[in-house]
C-alpha cells in the first residue's frame, strides 16, 4: 500500500513538474525587469498535460476522501486498496467502451439523417 501511494505521489509530482518548471531564459521573452513573460510560460503547458494532471489530482483526492469516510485502519486500507484499484480500472474500461459505443451511435444517427 505504502509503495503504491509513493508511486502515485511520484506520478502526480512528475506530471506537475511542467507547471512549476523554470523557463529557459535563452528562449523566454522578458520585460524590462527581466521577468519571464507569464503568458509565454503558460503556453508551454499543453491542455493535455493540464488535463492529465487534473485527472490524477481528482483520482487521488477521491481515493483519499473515500478512505477517510470509511474510517479504515492502515491495515484495512492495505487490504482494500488492490480491490479498489481493480474496481476503478474496470470502471474506466467500461466508461471507455460506453463512450466508444455512444460515439459510434452518434455517427450512425448522423449518417442516417444525412441520407434522409
Amino acid at each position: 500500500m505504502l509503495k503504491q501511494l509513493l508511486s502515485l505521489a511520484l506520478l502526480v509530482s512528475t506530471l506537475s513538474m511542467p507547471l512549476f518548471g523554470q523557463v529557459n531564459p535563452m528562449n523566454a521573452s522578458t520585460n524590462t525587469d527581466n521577468k519571464v513573460d507569464l503568458a509565454e510560460a503558460q503556453e508551454e503547458v499543453s491542455e493535455d498535460d493540464y488535463e492529465r494532471l487534473l485527472d490524477a489530482y481528482v483520482r487521488v483526492k477521491f481515493r483519499e476522501f473515500a478512505y477517510e469516510n470509511l474510517a479504515l485502519t492502515r491495515e484495512e486500507i492495505i487490504a482494500v486498496d488492490p480491490l479498489y484499484m481493480e474496481y476503478m480500472r474496470e470502471k474506466n474500461e467500461l466508461n471507455d467502451q460506453r463512450s466508444t459505443l455512444m460515439e459510434s451511435y452518434r455517427e450512425d444517427i448522423k449518417t442516417a439523417d444525412d441520407k434522409a
